[in-house]
């Protein structure tokens, strides 16, 4: 597998990792709001790649909705949601899953009966995202080398960044067109400023895609 084959790329570390997509014009969704317009089949089976590996992961509401997530085989899901998103039509929330996933809302008046895969305990309350990203952390702190991948959009993971600099960062590029690197490095500096531009990177092209990774 190609992405076994390159473990400096695609190898989660302890503690945060992020992993996104973009189209070679910077678009990080199609106008549906989903990814699924500007990933393919290689971006996905590199998603599935990352997952095997991480001991949660964590998106946002709103990412949750558009991307009509499902409870993931791998590990438990942990959504982050501070405004009045409603979660009840997500997928992970109601279907069957080996795990009990994790609501961290800043809605402690939400209706919480209806998420059948969110037991009470798991609803954690909290003020704003650095409270977030806290809580999460506590939750895998009995495990050192724990690994948490974030699917989320620009603005959450700014937060994160900013949260936790050392924050390994993998960008996919959909397909291989000319400046699609230097593309990748221009929307980072844009959303991200000097968050991950003062850091090197590597990267690689496959005869798919494009990656660039902020170890």
């Amino acid at each position: 597998m190609i992405f076994s084959d390159h473990p400096e790329f695609f190898e989660l570390q302890p503690g945060w990792n992020v992993a996104m997509v973009i189209s070679p014009d910077g678009s990080t969704s199609d106008p549906s709001g989903s990814s699924d317009g500007i990933s393919n089949r290689e971006d996905r089976a590199m998603l599935g790649y990352l997952r095997s590996q991480s001991d949660l992961i964590v998106t946002t509401g709103a990412t949750a909705r558009a991307e009509n997530y499902r409870s993931s085989k791998y590990a438990p899901l942990a959504i982050i949601t501070t405004g009045d998103i409603d979660l009840s039509n997500i997928p992970a929330m109601q279907d069957s899953s080996n795990f009990s996933h994790y609501l961290i809302t800043a809605k402690p008046d939400a209706r919480f009966a209806m998420f059948t895969n969110v037991p009470e305990e798991h609803v954690l309350v909290v003020g704003d995202l650095r409270e977030a990203f806290s809580a999460i952390e506590n939750l895998i702190s009995a495990n050192p080398d724990a690994k948490i991948l974030f699917e989320g959009g620009p603005l959450v993971t700014e937060e994160l960044l900013r949260f936790q600099p050392e924050t390994r960062f993998i960008l996919t590029v959909s397909g291989v067109a000319p400046g699609a690197l230097d593309a990748a490095e221009t929307f980072v500096q844009s959303r991200f400023g000097t968050a991950l531009s003062n850091r090197p990177t590597i990267s690689m092209q496959t005869t798919v895609n494009s990656y660039i990774v902020w170890p």
